[in-house]
């Protein structure tokens, strides 16, 4: 399975993925990439940075298609801490 499926997977179960758990559970080291590749695809998927102790990161939201929206596959087949803070960016 190509890498940019199984983050696709992954963010279709949970609705959510971080660098951390692409590399832990997926092996997939360049998660930038691969949601890069998929949004290339058509698939919409905001990017929200999350900030800890002055360590940031991306956490990659899968947005559900509205009704009469349909995504490639669609087509083709018919624990933030305390002091934390986060900002959403849409990129679509």
């Amino acid at each position: 399975m190509k890498q940019e499926d199984m983050v696709l997977s992954h963010l279709m179960v949970y609705g959510s993925i971080n660098p951390r758990e692409s590399l832990d559970r997926l092996g997939v080291y360049r998660l930038s990439a691969r949601i890069s590749d998929l949004r290339q695809r058509g698939y919409k998927i905001d990017t929200e940075i999350r900030k800890r102790d002055g360590v940031r990161w991306a956490v990659y939201h899968l947005k559900k298609p509205l009704p009469g929206e349909q995504t490639e596959e669609r087509q083709e087949s018919g624990n933030v801490g305390n002091n934390s803070t986060s900002e959403i960016i849409t990129n679509h």
